[in-house]
């Protein structure tokens, strides 16, 4: 069971600004630690970037949606706007650092009750 929201938000907000103060600070040091240890395929650089992209995007969007949410703008459109940014960033940088690719089979038009 899960705690009340205002607990996690109390917990889990402070703790992700740690989470990516710490990424933010230790990225050079494991930067060079594992461009040194390994350079073959380089998989814990590409990690390393893209959790660095991860910690700030999120950081950003949460700092973004709680100055709206300050300001009594619970249903404003603008929150949609920030994660549609935020998500596009993850997938950009999934795409770039970690070789995502997407590949769609098929189409669908929209009709019917099947979900695609």
């Amino acid at each position: 069971m899960l705690p009340p929201r205002f607990v996690r938000r109390l917990v889990c907000t402070p703790l992700l600004f740690a989470l990516t103060l710490l990424v933010v600070v230790l990225f050079p040091v494991a930067y060079a630690v594992t461009s040194l240890a390994g350079r073959e395929r380089r998989r814990a650089q590409r990690l390393l970037w893209f959790t660095l992209t991860w910690g700030t995007r999120e950081t950003a969007a949460v700092l973004e949606c709680g100055w709206l949410w300050l300001r009594r703008r619970t249903h404003d459109d603008r929150h949609y706007d920030i994660i549609r940014r935020y998500v596009g960033a993850l997938y950009t940088s999934a795409q770039q650092r970690l070789g995502l690719r997407v590949e769609v089979d098929g189409t669908w038009d929209g009709t019917g009750g099947d979900r695609p």
